[in-house]
């Protein structure tokens, strides 16, 4: 009997994620500190849960929002952290170490030109001082500018 037939729905997610091409590279790169990629005891083990859908020891039964703690609930809360963290640090990841080898003007949040009289539809953000997460100029043609918004997954979610 295969291991995947006897466990629930969602820890067959976790292992069908877990089995996908390069999702173990965490597990076997060398763990050198300058690039970040060292982890502590706790660390390590936390990774295995999120993981494998195991619980997580030694973890507050209540989220920073008041709502029960649930490994699902953290990666989708908008005022727990987790989300926000990992959102700025894809977006600084990207322009700081990459775009800025191939790319001109590249920034960080800047401000949108206002839109106000244009008429737009399909959900535009017409507030003011709106803000895109990176924008770099010659990554599709020379001199042309290019927008891109970071968007963070919970890969387990059940939608």
């Amino acid at each position: 009997m295969r291991l995947k037939d006897i466990v629930p729905q969602k820890s067959r997610r976790a292992l069908d994620l877990a089995t996908e091409k390069g999702s173990s590279m965490w597990l076997t790169s060398l763990p050198l500190k300058e690039m970040g990629f060292n982890l502590n005891k706790r660390e390590f083990r936390d990774g295995l849960g999120l993981r494998y859908e195991w619980p997580i020891a030694d973890i507050s039964s209540t989220w920073l929002c008041g709502e029960p703690f649930t490994i699902d609930h953290a990666m989708i809360c908008m005022r727990g952290g987790f989300v926000i963290q990992t959102h700025n640090k894809l977006r600084d990841l990207e322009p700081a170490e990459l775009l800025n080898m191939v790319c001109k003007d590249v920034a960080i949040e800047p401000v949108l030109q206002d839109v106000e009289g244009e008429q737009l539809t399909r959900g535009t953000n017409k507030a003011q001082d709106v803000r895109l997460d990176i924008h770099a100029r010659g990554f599709w043609e020379p001199q042309q500018s290019a927008f891109f918004d970071v968007r963070v997954c919970h890969p387990n979610a059940e939608s």
